[in-house]
């Protein structure tokens, strides 16, 4: 319902047309007329909110503050909602550049339309400092962020992983239900080949010979209970059934206790997974099935408890790292990133396709690179769409070279623009 008269507002302004409204006459609160905005000293914050009141906006309450800008709710003259950004310091120029070029693509491409904001109005009041209006969007619920990329996985994916509940190696804890079942769904071929990897550490000697009461067939039977469609059968099986599913982890955990110990690293990898995948019941039972045919193939191969709590130890580790950063968007897009097609599942599933797809054709079109996904700069609108609303630290790939004419019609605007102010 932002019903904000679009054909006087700048929602596709480049850095010529910011130096030419820049420089208009601001006529004041009392009527006068000026040549320079009535705000251009001052407290940047307090120029930033009376550009605001200039222009008929009413701001209402803050909603969020970042590195470089502050977002509120205001209502302009129409009384039409809208969120404004206040963006403060020398990342004024850079972030407004970049809300303009994607407007600019937003009125050409569908996807970038659809999973970026829509910008009613911007403009600089003065120097290091830039205004943008744009529609009010929501929140991300635990469902949706779970598929974006967030501080959690940026702080954790280059530290060394352990045996730990997410919140001691990421920051902050959040319901990994979805994100685990999603992950064993799209990589079940290799979550069903660690058992027999890990299984292999424990049962064979330095000639490869089995150990212990171990065999070939022994090995084959444990694997074909953990093969790809064993392992779906039990997930379906279990989120299905919630009661068989938790008696199914308890009887696990008992096995556990029995065997290794009550504080072995295979009932604390329960432990973790009833508290960061509470809904996945089907998902942690695949996690404990492998676990527990690796902790069977330690005991046959006459193996002592801690040697067989380290494997699974070693294997709780590469699952839990795994599917805690399991994501549909690949991160840190770069040139060779963005032009690789791949067949990865993380790709090409569910919410984040579209996002994904949008961050390739604004590439495509304008050259900016997308950079800083999280789920606090990823917001969505009334029709559930994820919208990328903070773009203050997309780049633009100096080795891009443009694949349409938009380039060359913002080159005409620009000297058009340029013969105005002269």
């Amino acid at each position: 319902g932002n019903e904000i008269n679009e054909s006087s507002s700048f929602d596709d302004m480049d850095s010529v047309d910011r130096e030419f409204f820049a420089a208009r006459p601001t006529i004041g609160n009392d009527g006068s007329i000026s040549k320079t905005p009535s705000s251009a000293v001052g407290d940047p914050v307090d120029v930033a909110k009376q550009s605001l009141e200039e222009k008929g906006y009413s701001v209402e309450k803050e909603l969020g503050k970042g590195m470089n800008g502050t977002v509120y709710l205001a209502s302009n003259n129409l009384k039409s909602k809208c969120a404004v950004k206040i963006v403060i310091g020398d990342a004024a120029e850079r972030e407004m550049a970049n809300y303009q070029t994607i407007s600019d693509a937003r009125s050409t491409n569908a996807l970038i339309k659809k999973h970026f904001p829509k910008v009613f109005e911007a403009w600089s009041p003065t120097k290091d400092v830039a205004i943008i209006a744009m529609e009010v969007l929501a929140p991300l619920n635990d469902a949706q962020a779970s598929f974006v990329p967030d501080a959690s996985f940026l702080h954790g994916k280059n530290k060394p992983w352990r045996l730990a509940a997410a919140g001691d190696v990421y920051s902050g804890m959040r319901d990994m239900s979805k994100r685990f079942t999603h992950y064993i769904q799209n990589n079940i071929q290799y979550v069903a080949s660690r058992m027999e990897y890990f299984a292999h550490q424990l049962t064979n000697d330095w000639d490869g010979e089995y150990m212990g009461d171990m065999s070939a067939e022994k090995m084959a039977s444990l694997s074909s209970d953990v093969s790809p469609s064993e392992l779906l059968d039990t997930m379906k099986m279990f989120e299905a059934n919630p009661q068989m599913g938790k008696s199914f982890i308890a009887n696990r955990k008992a096995a556990f206790s029995k065997n290794l110990g009550a504080s072995s690293s295979a009932v604390h990898l329960i432990e973790i997974l009833e508290e960061e995948s509470p809904e996945s019941l089907g998902a942690n039972a695949v996690f404990i099935q492998i676990a527990f045919k690796i902790m069977v193939a330690g005991l046959a191969a006459k193996q002592k408890a801690d040697r067989i709590d380290g494997a699974i130890s070693d294997y709780a580790k590469t699952a839990l790292g795994s599917a805690r950063r399991f994501t549909q968007i690949p991160m840190g897009y770069n040139q060779p990133e963005l032009k690789r097609t791949g067949a990865s599942h993380e790709r090409e599933f569910l919410t984040s396709r579209g996002l994904h797809a949008a961050i390739v054709a604004l590439h495509k079109q304008t050259g900016l690179m997308a950079k800083d996904l999280h789920d606090q700069n990823i917001m969505a609108n009334a029709a559930g769409d994820l919208v990328i609303v903070d773009v203050g630290l997309f780049r633009l790939d100096n080795t891009w070279k443009p694949s349409s004419n938009l380039q060359e019609m913002l080159k005409i605007r620009k000297k058009m623009l340029r013969n105005l102010q002269k």
